[in-house]
């Protein structure tokens, strides 16, 4: 049973659908460790009667969910993630510390409160309380992947813009490269296949907007004194006209 199967089955009141296949966080030899590990019934009794939750998405760590205003947190809605990555408990306590002060360019999900729900043995359960930013669309994050995979190549992308364009298009042209085509979605797989349609012209100016939204990220990222430990297109939100990361797991405190 995987850590998703856990969730799922120790909270059986939630509205959850079932996305794609799981079976892949198997092969995460650090996600070992938290398989066939059941929640306690207390704790499944007093999530299930809390509120009403919606399933966004997971991880091999963790899983999150919409539960709309929540102790009136924040007006667009807050994301409650249970995980077991006590790495993202330690980015919780940093943020708060800081984001009284923070502008709204801040590229990451703000958090608003965080708590243990239950130790068994050596793997405690937490939970964020966290921003729910606007997902982008598949399109946006089938682009953004792309010139991501095209920049590991290279030291910088000042003076190797053109060089990292011309890398994400044959990316996206290429359909056996794994990191467009592996663990996705359906909405994910079918817009990349839809972008292999799209003229020329048009890839090469939505890759170039694509990288100046990924490269003013990573600006931020380092202006607030943070690293980036996961970029991905699946990862990323819109707060106002500023792309953040949705996952604070994501970063590095530097």
């Amino acid at each position: 049973m995987n850590w998703y199967n856990i969730i799922k089955f120790s909270m059986p009141n939630l509205d959850v659908t079932n996305p794609e296949d799981f079976s892949w966080t198997g092969q995460n030899p650090y996600a070992v460790d938290y398989f066939d590990q059941a929640i306690d019934k207390k704790m499944k009794k007093k999530l299930d009667e809390e509120r009403d939750r919606k399933y966004l998405g997971h991880g091999a760590y963790g899983i999150a969910y919409d539960i709309g205003n929540y102790n009136s947190y924040n007006y667009t809605g807050v994301v409650e993630k249970i995980t077991r990555d006590y790495s993202e408990i330690k980015n919780a306590e940093y943020l708060i510390k800081i984001q009284d002060n923070l502008r709204e360019d801040f590229p990451v999900a703000f958090v608003y409160d965080y708590e243990q729900l239950h130790k068994k043995g050596q793997s405690p359960i937490y939970r964020i309380f966290l921003e729910k930013l606007q997902p982008i669309d598949a399109s946006m994050a089938v682009l953004i992947d792309a010139v991501d995979g095209a920049s590991f190549d290279f030291d910088s992308f000042s003076g190797n813009e053109d060089m990292i364009i011309n890398a994400a298009y044959n990316i996206i042209l290429d359909s056996t490269r794994d990191e467009l085509i592996s663990k996705r979605d359906k909405e994910y797989t079918d817009a990349l296949s839809s972008s292999r349609l799209i003229d020329e012209e048009s890839i090469y100016q939505n890759l170039r907007d694509a990288m100046n939204l990924y490269v003013d990220l990573e600006s931020r990222i380092k202006e607030y004194g943070l690293g980036n430990d996961d970029i991905h297109g699946r990862n990323l939100g819109w707060r106002g006209d500023h792309l953040c990361i949705l996952d604070i797991g994501a970063v590095e405190i530097i």
